[in-house]
């Protein structure tokens, strides 16, 4: 690496100190002194976008030395052409062994960058947060050619930004570098973010604009009224964030995102009173903007920070008051004194602002000979559950809610406005609760029963009128209704499945629907408001009418349903705990599924990590609680072949049947099953699905029906009944969860293993010595280089005996599904010299003493296997290769593991190899681990207590409590006898 390192410094000054082309550099890393460099190729795809970028780059920086070029595809970022498209940013060129390079994108909060990634077998990438950077950090650990690109996202100026950004207008930072703490030539990179907003002033209350012949359509003085002003204002971070595009993601109020202070001045017409307490209590702000009022003029102040953004506007803000004016006699309009301004600072020094001259307020009125409206009497009303569904159970709870809102131009005092509610029978109510109204002291009543029998009488506001049979209808008048006032309108929406209702201020019926109420009968429950209104010599009535339907359910017709979730944490090959399937967020009628049996089937290339049939020994599985219930299912894998070669998945059962046990389907990620990716799993995504037998409780899941299976597994993906065991009996496909393995670049080998305690190959086997000596190994060459390879050669040395290792005896040749023509096997009674991941490109095992299998007189004898295969085209991989043999000494074994040891030659790459010691030595993240077994065993040692007895009777007592299990894969050391009996003494 030295004498790379000085030639390239020494053609550097060569070249009078100007960077190499890349030519020169391509030459020199083709001399002898480089030839342990290698290709660090991305996936094909990756290689082509590389091309792409350096084709069309904006911005072409070359490094000092003229190893490395920074390519960006584009230097501008946020509200700007072309915004909405990605910046690459591509590190191109030669590394050496232990180069460091960084690369630090000015981000500030606002710019975001994706999580680089290279080949872990080349070195790492990270992400950090350094002051105003994202900075991506390169450690390579082998020589090669280079093409890691690092992606800046566009943003379509939704997403949470900080309060407020440290930029608000279109600025110039730069993308620095450096290799080895050597700082590099910057590119300047452009940040434009340019906020703009669109406000609107608008009455809301009263409406102008209503159809509703009784509404209001201009002011009346001493009328609740509410203004809103809505800001629209963007966070300037996208394109067409200047309302020229149909989604500017704006916020309703100030954005806090570009918000250094703002202060809006709304002149309002004479005699306007603002309510500031019931304006601030209709705002709920959650953070220090305040509205006052100063003389005509209302100022709405909203510091530093504070605000919304579109993903949590809101509403616009709203202005509560009336008008403390005299009636004018004829229609008039009142108009303030100057516009509606708002000035926002979008700096600390206010030296950068942003200001908008509106319109200035006018508000028409009536006059005291026009026909005036009587205003709105809304009514509300809520089903006791949502989906307006009711149990015939006959369990006495709230059956419906109403409410109501005096918007009218009167107050109702003197017991003149009646509310009169009807209930079908089935409802069963015989209460209705009453809410407290400011300026409502109490009610009268008048009860008509089922039986036609009538009652009456007067309880105080907040109390409960109890009937003394089943009510039908009832007749409420409160003694005065005053205006602008109002119940609760926002009525609960309780959820079905939890058979709960939530107590509010409005009229609550209570009721009980009996088991005689056939399902699916509907049930009504009506209100009428009936009040008078005198308008000199004539009486006007105003009326309002609201209904709320529902349908009965049995218990027996329930529906349930069962959700998936599925996470992931890393794609690469070869790792453990990369994610996990879980049940998730499923209900319906009801969250209760009696004793169900799911069937996690795991995606291709997945295996289930540190399985246990023991819930609570399973790493973070969570289970299902039911009401302070855990369930406590039966667990069991099995494996179903794929239709790859040597390739099964393995399904994990979660068995409920004969527990008893209701799973609560309504929890969040629970049983959650983690998984590892197989060391030699191939490039792509991969389902894992879960099924569900439900055998009581009906589900809104799909069912399974044998005639048409084709939405019963994911898009591209036949159902395998082999999957569920065959049980297709009240089956259920819950859904699908997606896993990536994305293990980028090199060519390589990749092992797996088999003990006698796992049922598919995995990275690390079990055997235990009490069970079949058989086991197996597996090896695939793999080639991600981005180039086709010939004369491809693979080495593989079997585990040999050791103080630490067991002898694998091979029985036969490789076992595989290909083409049988497509390799050739060469066998040695003696390992083979692996060679070093530093030789130079084109090294090749040597051959001496392999022979072909013809010539094998002695399987067991096998120490070492050549494979060799003409080419292997980029991105393709080999059948799964799979040795099979035994440990012919497995019961002497214990706590022994045999890794095999495997190499990958070309004649244009320099070799790869996988060996304990490799592995040993790496401090690279995310390395594998070559394919291994470990022997392992348990004695059971059991107690007993023998003695005379005073007769000379041999007598024999059990000792449980003294049985233990040693670990033979461990140093134990027995208890002595009189140790025994020591503790027998002490025990018994």
């Amino acid at each position: 690496m030295e004498n790379i390192q000085e030639n390239l410094e020494q053609q550097a000054k060569e070249n009078n100190g100007k960077a190499l082309d890349a030519k020169s550099v391509t030459s020199l890393l083709r001399s002898s002194d480089a030839a342990n460099f290698q290709v660090l190729a991305a996936l094909t795809e990756n290689i082509a976008e590389a091309d792409k970028i350096k084709a069309n780059a904006a911005v072409t920086i070359p490094s000092t030395d003229g190893r490395y070029t920074l390519y960006i595809s584009r230097n501008t970022w946020g509200n700007t052409t072309d915004g909405n498209q990605p910046t690459k940013v591509l590190l191109s060129g030669n590394v050496l062994s232990g180069d460091t390079v960084t690369i630090s994108i000015p981000s500030y909060g606002i710019v975001g960058v994706n999580s680089p990634t290279i080949d872990a077998n080349y070195g790492s990438a990270s992400l950090k947060d350094m002051g105003n950077d994202k900075v991506v950090i390169y450690n390579f650990t082998t020589s090669g050619v280079i093409n890691p690109i690092i992606t800046i996202p566009a943003d379509n100026g939704y997403g949470s930004k900080p309060t407020p950004m440290q930029i608000t207008q279109p600025t110039v930072k730069d993308i620095t570098w450096t290799i080895n703490g050597v700082e590099q030539t910057s590119a300047e990179f452009h940040i434009d973010v340019n906020p703009v907003w669109n406000p609107k002033f608008s009455l809301s209350k009263p409406n102008p604009n209503s159809t509703d012949q009784n509404a209001l359509k201009k002011m009346i003085p001493n009328y609740e009224s509410i203004y809103q002003l809505a800001i629209n204002e963007t966070n300037g971070v996208a394109p067409g964030q200047d309302y020229q595009n149909s989604l500017p993601y704006p916020s309703s109020k100030i954005n806090s995102a570009v918000n250094y202070g703002t202060v809006i001045t709304i002149p309002m017409p004479k005699g306007y009173v603002l309510d500031e307490s019931a304006t601030m209590q209709l705002n709920n702000f959650g953070d220090k903007t305040t509205i006052t009022q100063d003389g005509n003029n209302i100022i709405i102040t909203v510091p530093k920070g504070s605000g919304t953004q579109n993903w949590n506007s809101g509403g616009p803000y709203q202005l509560v008051g009336s008008y403390n004016i005299p009636m004018p006699n004829t229609a008039t309009t009142y108009t303030a004194d100057a516009p509606i301004t708002i000035v926002q600072k979008l700096n600390n020094d206010g030296s950068q602002t942003k200001t908008w001259t509106g319109p200035t307020v006018s508000q028409d009125f009536y006059g005291a000979n026009d026909q005036i409206p009587l205003g709105q009497m809304p009514l509300y009303a809520k089903a006791a559950y949502n989906g307006n569904q009711l149990l015939n159970n006959g369990h006495k709870q709230i059956v419906a809610y109403f409410g109501i809102t005096n918007e009218s131009i009167a107050s109702y005092n003197d017991y003149s406005s009646n509310l009169t509610f009807n209930f079908d029978e089935g409802l069963g109510v015989t209460e209705l609760k009453t809410p407290t109204i400011p300026g409502t002291s109490n009610y009268k009543y008048t009860i008509t029963y089922a039986d036609g029998t009538t009652s009456e009488g007067q309880v105080n506001a907040g109390n409960t009128i109890t009937g003394t049979g089943v009510i039908t209808n009832i007749v409420v008048s409160p003694d005065n209704f005053e205006r602008d006032q109002s119940t609760a309108v926002d009525l609960p929406t309780n959820k079905f499945a939890n058979q709960t209702t939530q107590s509010v201020n409005a009229f609550e019926a209570y009721g009980a629907v009996p088991e005689t109420v056939k399902s699916g009968t509907q049930l009504v429950a009506n209100l009428t408001f009936t009040g008078t209104i005198q308008q000199g010599n004539i009486t006007k009535y105003l009326t309002s009418k609201i209904q709320v339907d529902q349908t009965v359910v049995s218990s027996a017709d329930l529906t349930s349903s069962s959700g998936i979730f599925g996470y992931q944490s890393n794609t690469a090959t070869g790792q453990s705990n990369v994610g996990y399937l879980s049940v998730y967020a499923g209900g319906g009628q009801t969250n209760n599924i009696y004793e169900p049996i799911f069937y996690y089937v795991l995606p291709e290339w997945f295996s289930v990590y540190d399985f246990s049939t023991d819930y609570t020994k399973l790493p973070d599985f969570v289970p299902n609680t039911n009401n302070g219930v855990i369930g406590t299912p039966k667990l069991s894998v099995f494996t179903v072949p794929t239709e790859i070669s040597g390739l099964s998945r393995q399904v994990v059962k979660i068995d409920y049947s004969g527990t008893g046990y209701n799973f609560l389907a309504g929890q969040g990620a629970n049983n959650q099953i983690h998984l590892n990716t197989l060391p030699d799993g191939t490039n792509g995504t991969y389902q894992g699905i879960i099924y569900i037998v439900s055998p009581t409780t009906k589900l809104t899941n799909t069912a399974y029906n044998p005639n048409n299976t084709s939405n019963f597994a994911p898009s591209g993906i036949t159902f395998n009944p082999d999957w569920v065991q065959g049980n297709t009996s009240n089956l259920y496909y819950v859904g699908a969860n997606g896993f990536t393995i994305n293990q980028v670049g090199g060519a390589n080998t990749a092992s797996v293993a088999q003990g006698n305690q796992n049922d598919i190959l995995v990275d690390s086997g079990v055997s235990d010595l009490y069970g079949s000596n058989e086991m197996e190994y597996a090896v695939r060459l793999i080639n991600g280089s981005g180039t086709k390879l010939t004369n491809v050669v693979a080495m593989v040395n079997l585990p040999q005996a050791s103080d630490t290792s067991f002898a694998f005896q091979l029985n036969g040749r490789p076992v595989y599904n290909g083409d049988k023509t497509g390799y050739t096997f060469l066998y040695s009674t003696e390992l083979g010299n692996l060679k070093s991941n530093n030789d130079p490109d084109g090294t090749k095992p040597d051959e001496t003493g392999y022979v072909p299998a013809d010539q094998v007189t002695d399987w067991s004898k096998i120490k070492s296997i050549i494979i060799k295969t003409s080419s292997l085209s980029n991105n393709d991989r080999s059948d799964r290769l799979i040795f099979t043999g035994i440990d012919p000494n497995l019961v002497n074994d214990a706590g022994k593991t045999g890794y095999i040891s495997t190499g990958f030659y070309s004649d244009t790459t320099k070799p790869f190899i996988s060996s304990l010691a490799v592995y040993n030595s790496s401090t690279v993240a995310n390395k594998v681990k070559p394919a291994n077994i470990t022997i392992t065993g348990e004695a059971n040692i059991n107690f007993k207590l023998q003695y005379t007895d005073e007769n000379g009777q041999l007598q024999t007592i059990n000792l449980p409590d003294l049985s233990t299990s040693y670990n033979l894969a461990q140093n134990n050391t027995m208890l002595t006898e009189q140790e025994a009996i020591e503790l027998a003494n002490k025990t018994y």
